[in-house]
């Protein structure tokens, strides 16, 4: 299939376990066939109703400044060491 311009391979993807096929029956999956990258996502629910997710204007490998990753502490908070 054909999304924008770009040809696409379409995978579906089915839950094993009964828990999460209560909830969301499939999903579908267009990869475009030029990045190997996803492009949109259909999420199916048991009674039919679906959610699409469409991922436009995509960049790889963009230059991120480092305080981008950066969370902002409260002055008065305290750093513990976990384990």
């Amino acid at each position: 299939e054909v999304l924008d311009g770009d040809t696409t391979a379409i995978v579906e993807l089915t839950p094993l376990k009964e828990n999460v096929a209560a909830q969301l029956s499939k999903i579908h999956l267009w990869v475009s066939e030029e990045s190997w990258l996803p492009v949109q996502q259909k999420f199916f629910q048991p009674g039919g109703d679906y959610f699409i997710a469409r991922y436009t204007q995509v960049r790889v490998n963009r230059r991120l400044p480092s305080s981008t990753f950066e969370i902002p502490a409260a002055k008065d908070a305290k750093r513990v060491k976990m384990g």
